[in-house]
This record gives C-alpha cells, structure tokens and sequence, in this order.
C-alpha cells in the first residue's frame, strides 16, 4: 500500500543528496571530471535499479493474484467423546504429548484439557 509513497521518497531522497553534493562542489568550486568507466559504471546502476524495480512489481503483481489466506476459526476441533477419551488416556497414564500426537492437536491443548480449561461443560468420565 505504502510501496509506491516508499520508492517515491527513496527517489526523492536520492535526489536531494545528488543535488547537495552538485551544490557543494559548486560552493568549494570543485570541478568534477568523471571519466568514461565511471560514467558507465553510474548508468549500469540505474540501469540495474530499474530492472530491479520492475521485477518487484511484477512479484508484487503475483503475489496479489494468489488467494487470500483462510481465516482460521476458533471453533473447537475437538468432539465431545474425544474430549472425554483424553482425559480418560490422561487418567490412565498416558503422556500428554503422546495423547496430542493420536488426535493431531498441540500437548498444551491436551493439558489445558485434562485441567479443564477448555471444554469446560463436558464433564469427566
């Protein structure tokens, strides 16, 4: 959203600094002799910048086309019987992480399970 505003003050700013040190040299009345490597050297730069500049919007461009991003819901994942058999595999020694890795879910979720922190209204076996 802000790229555009981004380049253009980079751009902007660039300008600025150019214009300072032409200024400068004026002032100090230094003369600036650039040869022709330099000069080259200075346009295969800019040169570079802009193809870079492009590949950007074309990267940007692609990545605007891809579908947005799911919106992850904070339902519960789990049933009410597979509620009750974790806390039942819990109760019967069963590691927390091993419980978490049988129903796809976080070991933090299981422990917050088991001390009843979610699922709250189904009550233990």
């Amino acid at each position: 959203m802000f790229d555009h505003i981004i380049d253009k003050a980079a751009d902007y700013g660039l300008g600025l600094a150019f214009n300072f040190w032409v200024w400068l040299g004026k002032a100090l009345k230094l003369e600036i002799n650039l040869s022709g490597e330099t000069i080259r050297l200075i346009e295969e730069v800019i040169e570079d910048n802009l193809r870079l500049k492009d590949e950007i919007k074309a990267l940007k461009a692609e990545i605007a086309s891809y579908p947005p991003y799911a919106k992850q819901d904070n339902r519960p994942k789990l049933t009410k019987a597979e509620v009750e058999n974790i806390r039942a595999l819990s109760r019967s020694g069963y590691s927390r992480r091993k419980i978490a890795a049988i129903y796809d879910v976080n070991p933090t979720t299981v422990s917050r399970i088991v001390r009843g922190q979610y699922h709250k209204t189904i009550q233990a076996v």
